[in-house]
């Protein structure tokens, strides 16, 4: 799912001043292009102003509702994910309040534009447009701080990761700096920030790659996520792994540059609470001596755990266990 698309949502000053500027301009137009008496020459002038200063908020009001993503269907990782960070209640109620905004808007127009259809005098005319500007502003001041939360909230959708559901989907896990967004690149052709220090992921690197029927979603996530209050980029990716993936891939560095190698157990040992199969890569084998690796895979088949340190076995592993799942 995508939240990029989702349009601006400006403060209801601005939404008034793009109404109210483009019925000025609308009738500078109209001035000069009807031939009629002044007296009819006013009324399809200020006809003009209502229906465009109605087009234009209804135009953005509707857009506002239809761009928000329906919540109900929003799937057990959104939904968390967003529940982080704002009250989806309150989201809701402040969608309602634009769509009865767009509501109100059409009805004030309906009943000036009749009402002007009526009127004989320019003096009449002026004051019905006045009523209407006042009763439209009025509405606009009713949701501004709606319109205001809905832009914060577009803010923060906006930085959400895009996940897709109902595809076979590996986490790539492990401490900072072991190599999780190199073998992300190695796996699909996804190009991941990749440096030399910790942390260098600020978001949720995804990359796909198709084998046969197979379509595979790789998820590479940041942190350590075992600590007691994560930020931001770690809750999005708790929450990966706990409701998108389908199996763990766990990397270790056996030249203990990111982490000792008893704290990456203890963390491998962690992501057990997730109830998914997990299966470990060793990173930077060519940094370590054959006897080195030949001595870790025998300590850890005590463990139950496929561990693997060639691309190709990983590969297969994975595919045998997307194709048994999927």
């Amino acid at each position: 799912m995508s939240f990029h698309d989702i349009p601006p949502v400006e403060t209801s000053d601005k939404f008034l001043d793009f109404a109210f500027s483009k019925a000025n301009k609308t009738a500078e137009a109209l001035r000069d292009s009807i031939k009629d008496v002044p007296k009819y020459k006013s009324k399809k002038i200020e006809i003009a102003k209502i229906e465009t200063i109605e087009g234009v908020l209804t135009k953005h009001f509707e857009r506002i509702t239809k761009s928000f993503p329906s919540f109900e269907n929003l799937g057990e990782f959104y939904e968390e994910l967003l529940r982080t960070y704002v009250d989806i209640g309150e989201i809701k109620t402040a969608l309602g309040a634009v769509a009865w905004a767009n509501t109100k808007v059409r009805q004030f127009s309906r009943e000036h534009l009749k009402r002007l259809s009526g009127a004989q005098r320019s003096f009449d005319m002026n004051n019905l447009r006045r009523s209407y500007y006042g009763r439209i502003s009025s509405v606009l001041k009713q949701v501004k701080n709606k319109l205001k939360l809905l832009e914060q909230t577009r803010k923060i959708l906006k930085s959400f990761p895009t996940i897709k559901s109902g595809l076979f989907t590996v986490a790539i896990a492990g401490f900072p700096n072991v190599g999780k967004s190199t073998l992300l690149s190695k796996l699909t052709p996804a190009k991941p920030e990749i440096d030399s220090y910790a942390f260098t992921t600020k978001t949720l690197n995804v990359g796909y790659c198709n084998k046969g029927l197979l379509k595979i979603q790789y998820i590479d996530t940041p942190g350590t996520l075992n600590r007691e209050k994560m930020n931001d980029i770690e809750v999005q990716a708790h929450l990966a792994i706990k409701y998108v993936s389908n199996i763990i891939c766990y990397i270790f560095d056996l030249t203990e540059e990111s982490a000792e190698i008893e704290d990456q157990i203890k963390l491998l040992n962690s992501l057990k609470e997730f109830d998914k199969p997990i299966i470990c890569f060793m990173s930077k084998v060519d940094l370590v001596s054959k006897e080195d690796i030949e001595k870790f895979e025998k300590k850890f088949k005590t463990k139950k755990i496929p561990i693997f340190s060639k691309m190709e076995e990983l590969e297969k592993e994975i595919q045998k266990l997307g194709k048994s799942q999927f």
